[in-house]
């Protein structure tokens, strides 16, 4: 990560540079080499992170998905 740029504006370059490689291997028919290179980008990112960044971005993880769990449940009881 270049000094003095954010944690954000590294994962969004991150993000844009592996959306471009995806949208090439599509267009080349090279997709299934690029799964895999994908499937890490997590991995990648999280190993960027400083500890502090890191439970953030978990608690993060887990308000998302309680609010996902929620709104299903509530979803079900309207139906």
């Amino acid at each position: 990560m270049a000094a003095g740029g954010s944690m954000i504006d590294w994962t969004g370059k991150m993000w844009h540079i592996y959306t471009m490689e995806y949208y090439a291997a599509i267009k080349n028919d090279e997709f299934m080499s690029f799964v895999g290179t994908w499937m890490n980008l997590e991995t990648i990112i999280l190993s960027k992170l400083t500890q502090e960044e890191k439970m953030k971005y978990l608690m993060f993880s887990l308000i998302d998905g309680d609010i996902a769990f929620l709104l299903r449940i509530k979803q079900k009881k309207i139906r």
